[in-house]
């Protein structure tokens, strides 16, 4: 996912010393640019490839129930999230503990596990769990 890479903007000098540099709006915009630029192409781009059918519309109900019986086991939609979610984590702390990461970047783990948690959001939005973002906003 290289191409991708080059679309993010860089934002240098954000640490010096363990002290952060960024302020409010300079977050703002670092977070709309990573999401525009980075997390949504990415997200979309990596969904073709786990499509269990030949449906466009194929929902995450049906990938997710698709995975459980490959395991063999009647796990939830959401404890099958929780272990594909798992492994992005696991890395994370792993890189946090060595400071090394040996098959993909940083940036490659930090953006899966934000797409697995807007994949959750999603989840949680379509059981009726919580409402559209577009109409609540917890401050």
């Amino acid at each position: 996912m290289d191409e991708f890479k080059e679309t993010v903007p860089e934002y240098t000098e954000l640490v010096i010393h363990e002290q952060i540099v960024l302020t409010r709006d300079d977050l703002a915009k670092f977070v709309e640019d990573i999401f525009k630029n980075y997390l949504l192409p990415v997200l979309n781009a990596k969904g073709k490839d786990y499509r269990v059918s030949d449906c466009l519309k194929e929902s995450i109900d049906e990938y997710f129930s698709k995975i459980s019986s490959l395991i063999g086991s009647k796990i939830s939609l959401y404890e099958v999230w929780a272990v594909l979610f798992s492994k992005h984590m696991v890395s994370i702390f792993n890189w946090i503990s060595t400071g090394e990461l040996q098959s993909e970047s940083l940036e490659s783990r930090l953006r899966d596990a934000i797409n697995y948690l807007i994949i959750l959001w999603g989840i949680a939005y379509a059981k009726g769990v919580m409402p559209h973002p577009s109409t609540h906003h917890d401050a």
